[in-house]
């Protein structure tokens, strides 16, 4: 019987619901059965700029229904998913040796959440948006 359960047997009056309850995660957390998450962690690191007019703009020429499955997140949300909707570059800045200037219309698709981290899933092996959409095809 694992040691927790153990405490709930014991358990007296005169300790409080809230300790046992919190003796028993503790006893949890030593046995691997659950794990903490949260931690706030400081890191160093690099991003590379966007520009909320391209985003606009983007958004403006295309739409914000999903190029590579075709959602509209209005319509399967209601006014919750309105507008919502990621941006993809074609061209993944990360891959770019320096600062490129970027065409809202060529180079920058609307991509629901879902589609956005299927293409950058494998970062050294970015699907481009027909692949996608062959990937989404066959489902």
């Amino acid at each position: 019987m694992p040691s927790y359960c153990r405490i709930k047997l014991i358990y007296h009056s005169s300790i409080s619901q809230k300790t046992v309850d919190n003796d028993i995660e503790s006893l949890r957390i030593e046995d691997g059965i659950l794990s903490k998450e949260g931690k706030r962690k400081s890191y160093y690191g690099h991003r590379y700029e966007r520009i909320g007019k391209n985003r606009k703009k983007a958004l403006e020429i295309h739409g914000t229904i999903c190029f590579g499955c075709g959602i509209d997140l209005e319509e399967k949300y209601g006014e919750r998913g309105k507008g919502f909707i990621e941006v993809h570059h074609i061209k993944p800045l990360s891959h770019q040796k320096k600062e490129i200037v970027i065409d809202p219309e060529k180079d920058l698709i609307p991509l629901c959440p879902n589609c956005h981290r299927i293409v950058h899933r494998f970062p050294s092996d970015i699907l481009s948006i027909d692949q996608l959409r062959n990937i989404v095809k066959r489902l």
